[in-house]
């Protein structure tokens, strides 16, 4: 999930994801955070929102594969 989309917080996209999975009893759907900030206070809004991880800016392949893998197993 990129944090600045053109008309909407990343962060309030997830919110709107995680209460449609409540109202629809859905199991929860991965969510990886991915922006430039790497600051910590960043990294726990994301989390509050209720995202799963985080992956800063520039990201490799191998960061990118780890992140999936740990997440989609």
């Amino acid at each position: 999930m990129d944090l600045n989309l053109p008309d909407i917080s990343g962060v309030d996209v997830t919110r709107e994801i995680r209460l449609r999975e409540k109202e629809i009893q859905r199991s929860r759907v991965p969510i990886i955070a991915v922006t430039a900030h790497a600051f910590s206070s960043v990294t726990r809004e994301c989390l509050e929102a209720g995202m799963d991880d985080h992956m800063s800016k520039p990201i490799t392949l191998s960061a990118l594969k780890e992140k999936l893998e740990k997440w989609m197993n």
